[in-house]
């Protein structure tokens, strides 16, 4: 079973076919060790949707086969000037980044306890929150 784009929330059917959310794998097997690649996109006009309010911003689930798998999480450009910071759910700054177009801001989640995280955006247009949950399948 590919667990790179297993999600448990309701609107599944919604999130892949019009790629809210969206993600590539790419199982690596080094003969030293094997380790799984897995990016997952947050779409300009998902992110978008949460700001405004004009549609409903479930929390996404981000799922991993272990703990040492690369994950990256890709959000949009909001123009000119992107910075975003990841807070774990204790509030803490996890990670920040900064990026000016054409970047893309990119958050590294390898490593990562799993638990409940929030990816807040500010920019030239585009901001808010977005909620997800980082899980290692078991």
């Amino acid at each position: 079973m590919n667990h790179c784009c297993f999600m448990k929330i309701l609107p599944l059917i919604l999130v892949v076919s019009i790629g809210i959310v969206s993600c590539n794998s790419d199982q690596s097997q080094n003969k030293s060790s094997e380790r799984d690649f897995v990016e997952y996109n947050i779409s300009f006009d998902f992110w978008e949707g949460c700001e405004t309010g004009r549609q409903e911003c479930p929390e996404l689930e981000f799922s991993r086969n272990t703990i040492t798998d690369s994950v990256i999480l890709s959000m949009p450009s909001s123009g000119t000037s992107t910075s975003v910071m990841l807070l774990n759910s204790k509030n803490e700054v996890v990670q920040k980044v900064a990026v000016s177009a054409p970047e893309y801001p990119k958050f590294n989640l390898t490593g990562l306890p799993d638990g409940k995280y929030f990816a807040s955006m500010f920019g030239c247009n585009l901001g808010g929150t977005v909620t997800f949950n980082l899980n290692t399948e078991l």
